[in-house]
């Protein structure tokens, strides 16, 4: 009865670990015949025998790494009695999971260089302290092993890498504070690329004053820029210049979330620094979509199982009501795809990258305390440049920021806000259908000068933003749309650029008009003063929404300013251009 329950609790450990019982691993093992499956399947041993086996070597390890503390200051026998304490130790667990599983995990791509850097060390160890007798390089070699024990172990552990590699960069970090100017530095590869400094532009710009009673004022006033200092951060140090700050894109514990095939060609990929999502569907060959590309690549030629699905989404948050889920401490999002009966069928698995110099187009406009609607079709980079807003609102102006962060999208998953967000608040929201009143319940209870909001879609939403704006509080938002005219002719989200209604005109005064008697007219001032169409990342139309609006109503094309970069990655605005869009 006792070896029974010992061997119940032995296969309930080995399912907690994320390792199958002795039938699953022997069903699996039957397929291959690999020099160690042959040698797996000649050792194996009875429950009691694997657990007196994982006791004695693992009390014999923990006896020597003992006996080694006595003899601490003779540091030759300290070295062979701690190395082979973790020898022993390290071999304790082939005998619960075996010889085979044990290799696998070791040279898992995500432990294989702290695996290989563990056992070199332990050899240099046992080879300076028989051999040499040297005590100094003993003494090294020990200190080395320890540290290698110690990364090996975490790899174990669930970003637990990542969160130590995330301290010891905060606390040993000698990067100038004014490279990124409240953007703190997060794990990665960098490379600085100075380019030369443009001369300070004065945006004269043209006049949106809407009544000629006021002074003329400019839409761009002269202000300080910053010195186009270019860096980049990625995982893959072979990405390409593209005039971009990249602090983080943690893309690696994404990939932990795909089989191990996939990981593996994704690790390999020399264009993985621009990878935008990896598509899994059920019955079909996995693809991964770049970022400048149209179509995608099949990862492989094996169609995605049922088994695969389930095993990411043990890897993922909860999907919350809008079907979205996070990985905690980053900015990817994955998106479930269900049958009718609420079975995952599909998983969109999208890159986030904290992505700063893209607030260089519009750091002028920020600098007028006025709303701005970010409008532009999906996977144009909204939300990037929303969270890069929110920290240069917060650390570099001081304005007090919340987010209303409906999916996580911004913040990053997780309680914690990522750093991309600066000093920004974030109020999380519960369901989708909640976003609304989570906007006006930051104005009335947390007081913010600055309220940003990403996805705005709902009549409620639209009402919402209208009252905030109405209390003196800047708005930052988001919609989808190509055009100016899409939110015009949307009775949902009209209400934002100040709606549309009819209006029926007496003769004497459609004659002097020169127009028919029933007209379109704005029937209430904009929701958002500014409206910035982004058509591509690095093409923007700038609209002072008032009068480019009444322009459409009445069939006339209005002025537009429009923000874009040059080949030198440097922001160029061409003022009083006619707006290209079709009208009303």
């Amino acid at each position: 009865m006792m070896m029974e329950t010992m061997s119940r609790a032995l296969d309930r450990a080995k399912m907690l670990v994320g390792m199958e019982s002795d039938e699953e691993s022997l069903a699996q093992e039957a397929q291959s015949s690999s020099f160690f499956d042959e040698f797996d399947r000649n050792c194996t041993l009875s429950t009691k025998q694997r657990l007196y086996g994982f006791a004695i070597c693992l009390s014999a390890g923990l006896a020597c790494t003992i006996l080694s503390m006595l003899v601490f200051f003779n540091p030759i026998k300290f070295g062979i009695t701690f190395t082979f304490g973790n020898l022993l130790a390290l071999g304790s667990t082939a005998f619960l999971i075996g010889p085979k599983r044990q290799i696998d995990m070791m040279l898992d791509p995500v432990r294989i260089y702290a695996t290989s850097i563990f056992i070199a060390s332990m050899i240099i160890a046992l080879f300076c302290a028989f051999y040499v007798h040297n005590k100094l390089l003993t003494l090294l070699a020990i200190i080395l092993e320890f540290g290698a024990l110690i990364w090996y172990s975490l790899s174990y552990i669930p970003f637990a890498r990542s969160a130590v590699s995330k301290v010891m960069v905060a606390c040993f970090d000698t990067e100038p504070k004014t490279a990124l100017r409240g953007a703190r530095p997060r794990m990665g590869v960098l490379s600085v690329h100075p380019r030369p400094c443009p001369p300070n532009p004065h945006f004269s710009g043209f006049d949106f004053t809407p009544s000629s009673c006021r002074p003329r004022l400019a839409l761009f006033s002269p202000s300080p820029r910053r010195s186009p200092l270019q860096i980049r951060r990625f995982s893959s140090p072979e990405a390409t210049d593209d005039g971009f700050v990249v602090v983080e894109d943690d893309l690696h514990t994404l990939l932990e979330v795909l089989p191990r095939d996939l990981r593996e060609n994704l690790q390999s990929e020399p264009r993985r620094d621009q990878l935008l999502e990896v598509i899994l569907d059920l019955g079909r060959r996995p693809e991964a979509r770049f970022l400048g590309e149209s179509g995608g690549q099949y990862l492989r030629d094996k169609e995605i199982s049922l088994e695969e699905l389930e095993e990411a989404q043990k890897s993922l948050g909860e999907f919350g009501g809008d079907n979205r889920a996070g990985i905690e401490g980053t900015l990817h999002r994955i998106s479930a795809i269900r049958s009718r009966k609420g079975l995952v069928v599909g998983l969109t698995c999208r890159v986030g990258r904290a992505v700063s110099g893209h607030v260089d187009m519009v750091r002028d406009l920020l600098e007028y305390r006025e709303s701005i609607l970010f409008l532009g079709r999906p996977g144009v980079g909204k939300t990037t440049v929303m969270r890069e807003i929110a920290r240069v609102l917060a650390d570099e102006l001081h304005k007090r920021v919340v987010i209303v962060d409906t999916s996580n999208e911004i913040g990053g998953d997780g309680d914690i806000p990522h750093a991309a967000i600066g000093g920004a608040r974030r109020m999380q929201v519960p369901e989708p259908s909640m976003q609304h009143r989570v906007m006006i319940e930051a104005v009335e209870n947390h007081m913010p000068e600055v309220v940003i909001v990403d996805e705005i879609g709902t009549e409620a939403e639209a009402l919402a933003c209208r009252s905030i704006a109405e209390r003196g509080v800047m708005l930052i938002g988001t919609a989808h749309g190509d055009r100016l005219a899409n939110i015009i002719k949307n009775p949902t989200l009209s209400d934002l650029v100040g709606g549309v209604e009819t209006v029926t005109l007496g003769d004497d005064e459609a004659r002097a008009r020169r127009s028919q008697k029933s007209i379109l007219e704005r029937k209430a001032p904009p929701t958002f003063p500014f409206l910035i169409e982004m058509r591509e990342r690095n093409y923007w139309v700038t609209h002072r929404t008032e009068r480019s609006v009444d322009m459409l109503l009445i069939g006339k094309k209005p002025l537009v300013e429009i923000r874009k970069r040059d080949d030198q990655f440097k922001v160029v605005v061409e003022r009083w251009k006619t707006y290209d869009g079709d009208g009303i």
